[in-house]
């Protein structure tokens, strides 16, 4: 049974720990799916997920994509450029706001790094914002963008829509529940035809199939995403960090 996010995305209590450890690569591109699995296919900054940018409203945010960031950026720190270790995964917005900023050069504040760092100790998640809670979380909030209307958009929009087939998917199960009862006690009333047998018994199937639309639809915020490749570790390529695993709804 396929499994889903919440409405809203809880922010991790823990820090953010790799769980991959690929043989070294020359190309940072080639560890793609290993990030992907890392981080949950959710932007290891702002707490946005793959589903959610795919099921945005807007078409200019359908075109962002996940990529990969450098935690220190490649443009001042080359060495680092395909070390595992200095990877994350970033929406796309993320990465190309945060751009090349380095703390460690020209005196600039240090910036909290989401694999060392508990996001939960210093950010709140309220009302689709990342709430900045430290001096630190809000040099993230402006270096990163965290809280970009577009992205505070997607936060609410999967809290609505995501909320509201939670909502009918149970009241279908009450009323499925008071048909169903409905319907096996008219097929043990004595004296009914084959013909209103058969009625009854194929509205009893029916019941099974009412809340397949609402079930699909839930599937489509589902992680790790159909189809997801296998990563350079294999065995793990459809594994998600332990923080978005205990979040996870599963909708039957």
């Amino acid at each position: 049974m396929p499994r889903h996010l919440p409405p809203a995305t809880l922010v991790p209590s823990t820090p953010q720990r790799r769980r991959h450890a690929p043989a070294r690569r020359s190309d940072y591109h080639d560890y793609r799916e290993c990030v992907r699995s890392d981080f949950g296919f959710t932007c290891a900054w702002c707490l946005v997920s793959e589903p959610d940018l795919r099921e945005a409203e807007s078409a200019a945010v359908r075109r962002w994509s996940m990529q990969i960031d450098h935690v220190l950026p490649r443009e001042s720190h080359a060495e680092r450029e395909a070390d595992y270790s200095n990877l994350v995964l970033a929406c796309s917005n993320c990465n190309r706001t945060k751009s090349s900023y380095d703390p460690s050069r020209g005196g600039g504040a240090a910036l909290l790094d989401p694999t060392d760092i508990a996001w939960g100790d210093h950010f709140d998640a309220r009302d689709g914002d990342l709430v900045a809670r430290t001096e630190a979380a809000r040099e993230v909030a402006q270096r990163v963008g965290v809280n970009h209307d577009l992205k505070r958009a997607l936060r609410r929009a999967r809290a609505a829509k995501v909320g509201a087939l939670l909502r009918r998917v149970e009241v279908g199960r009450l009323e499925s529940r008071t048909h169903r009862v409905t319907l096996l006690r008219l097929l043990d009333e004595p004296g009914r035809t084959a013909a209103e047998r058969e009625a009854l018994a194929a509205a009893l199937t029916g019941l099974d199939g009412a809340l397949a639309p609402l079930l699909d639809a839930l599937a489509r915020w589902a992680l790790p995403p159909p189809g997801t490749p296998e990563c350079l570790c294999d065995e793990r390529a459809c594994s998600l960090p332990s923080w978005l695993d205990e979040q996870m709804l599963t909708t039957t």
